[in-house]
């Protein structure tokens, strides 16, 4: 079963009090590339997925921000 929205946001949310955003996304990637590529579980690589999607759009959003306040 795939993870929901919503618990994704929690446990990215959860991540974020304990990592900086750019180990975490280092992790994930390497979660992929060494599990996620690799299994038959497809709600796994589905939540694996939702994740570094969280992730990459959480540093569009800082970019984005960083450049209208420029």
């Amino acid at each position: 079963m795939v993870a929901s929205e919503e618990e994704v946001k929690t446990i990215m949310r959860i991540l974020r009090e304990y990592w900086p955003e750019t180990m975490i996304e280092m992790m994930l990637r390497q979660v992929w590339e060494l599990v996620g590529e690799h299994s038959e579980n497809v709600s796994l690589k589905d939540t694996i997925q939702m994740m570094i999607k969280d992730i990459e759009n959480e540093f569009m959003n800082k970019e984005k921000n960083v450049r209208e306040t420029e």
